[in-house]
């Protein structure tokens, strides 16, 4: 017989290699071009992994669960963020700007899901995502005045539905 519940805490070690690039234009009141931006940003990093995970489990042999799993993520690593400005009126004169550092990235997330045993080494599971990359250096909004800024106190999101097939060997 399967227990009808369990918690289990969660260990590991995380790479990520994060690219992501952005382009903004302005327009005039007549709806013609005035100023076009680009921003790009990596971060390779590497950092530990823990997580708390509470499962359902459904039948006599558990075959079938429900599940509620919590991760956070601090990650160390080496970030990239480079942003370029022109004016339609000037376009060989445009200014670039860009930073490089050795950056602390946490990374929170929620998931919420089924899972069904396949064979006892394998399992598919499907549900939803929530997850939040913190501090990565440029948000989703961009400043056309004199400076290009680089904020680092923004938060970058991905939530959705996933379908996962596990194997533990």
């Amino acid at each position: 017989y399967c227990p009808a519940w369990d918690i289990t805490w969660t260990a590991a070690l995380r790479y990520a290699d994060f690219d992501y690039g952005s382009q903004y234009n302005s327009f005039d009141d007549s709806g013609e071009p005035l100023r076009t931006a680009r921003t790009r940003t990596t971060f390779n990093g590497i950092g530990g992994r823990m997580g708390l995970l509470g499962r359902r489990y459904l039948g006599r042999n558990g075959v079938i669960s429900g599940y509620l799993k919590g991760d956070i993520s601090v990650l160390v690593g080496d970030i990239d963020n480079e942003s370029e400005r022109s004016d339609v009126a000037t376009p060989n004169q445009g200014t670039r700007q860009s930073i490089s550092c050795h950056h602390i990235v946490p990374v929170t997330e929620i998931e919420a899901g089924a899972s069904a045993s396949i064979t006892c080494n394998t399992r598919v599971s499907a549900g939803y995502l929530l997850a939040a990359w913190h501090d990565l250096g440029g948000g989703n909004e961009y400043d056309f005045g004199l400076q290009i800024a680089y904020d680092d106190a923004n938060i970058m999101g991905f939530d959705g539905w996933f379908v996962r097939l596990e194997s533990a060997f």
